[in-house]
């Protein structure tokens, strides 16, 4: 829906029809866009199993039309293409996309909004084959296998937006289990890596299950992140102690400060913890638990 002076409008619904002609049956993910507010985009598909058209839209208020941004018509190498995630301040977002066809395919792209005509070949900033990146005193070569769902958010510096960044849990060979962190905006630069693996080297560890020091043994849910790059996330280990949220400080720089618990956040029987994508915002998150009798909502203040 777009809304105007009180007035909300619709702006697509199965009804309607993709730019190819069938009709929507999946919607999800609406966006608007930064700098362009008669623009929405969205995710969609014309069938329910994955075989049919699929991909992200636009739409505009003002012609009240919708076209296609990225499709698997257009670029048959991407054959499930998902929905996007936020657009940043400089109008880069980015999907999840796999062909079962060509495994080396999977990974996370890249779009931006604010391309000519919006016509631009997605970029691959991360695949399946792409290189993780290593401790020192790991001894493997360990590339990444599989992904969570991506964010966006921006980095600053002096109160003015920098660059985009890309957050995502992954798998990788030999176990390896992680939250990676990319920088866009350098890593899509000309003298960037080159993009038939993705960005490879431009990707930093937020926190991984092989760093020697935290035991992480996993990451059962998608990170949170707000607009200063302060990052959520939920961590197995071997200990209940020491299971539950941690946070990373401004992590907008690639660098980011060393996981820390959130202390006392949850009764030592819970046995659930999920935190959304937008459950960080100015110092505080919001999360849900449950131990096994009793769903609770709580917050949690960082830094203290």
């Amino acid at each position: 829906m777009h809304l105007n002076n009180g007035t909300v409008y619709k702006i697509v619904d199965t009804n309607d029809r993709l730019p190819t002609g069938e009709r929507f049956k999946l919607l999800c993910c609406g966006r608007t866009v930064p700098h362009q507010p008669n623009n929405v985009i969205f995710g969609g598909a014309s069938a329910y199993d994955g075989e049919g058209v699929e991909g992200i839209y636009v739409w505009n208020s003002q012609t009240q039309t919708i076209a296609t941004l990225v499709d698997n018509t257009r670029y048959q190498l991407l054959r499930h293409i998902s929905g996007p995630t936020k657009v940043t301040e400089l109008g880069d977002f980015f999907f999840f996309a796999t062909n079962p066809s060509i495994p080396l395919a999977d990974g996370l792209y890249h779009l931006n909004m604010f391309a000519k005509n919006n016509q631009t070949v997605p970029a691959p900033m991360v695949l399946r084959g792409s290189a993780l990146p290593r401790h020192k005193n790991d001894s493997f070569l360990r590339v990444f296998t599989a992904f969570g769902n991506p964010l966006a958010f921006v980095s600053s510096a002096a109160g003015e937006t920098t660059d985009s960044m890309l957050l995502f849990t992954a798998s990788g060979s030999f176990g390896a289990l992680g939250v990676y962190v990319i920088n866009a905006t350098q890593a899509l630069r000309p003298q960037g890596s080159s993009a038939l693996f993705g960005r490879g080297e431009k990707i930093k560890i937020v926190a991984d299950n092989l760093d020697g020091v935290h035991h992480f043994g996993g990451f059962p849910n998608s990170p949170t992140v707000d607009d200063r790059g302060n990052i959520v996330f939920n961590a197995d280990t071997n200990d209940k102690k020491t299971t539950g949220l941690y946070y990373v400080n401004e992590c907008g720089n690639g660098k980011g400060s060393a996981p820390v618990q959130i202390r006392n956040v949850a009764t030592p029987m819970a046995i659930n913890i999920d935190i959304q994508f937008n459950s960080v915002s100015n110092g505080v998150v919001a999360f849900y638990t449950n131990n096994g009798t009793v769903d609770q909502l709580w917050y949690a203040v960082l830094n203290e």
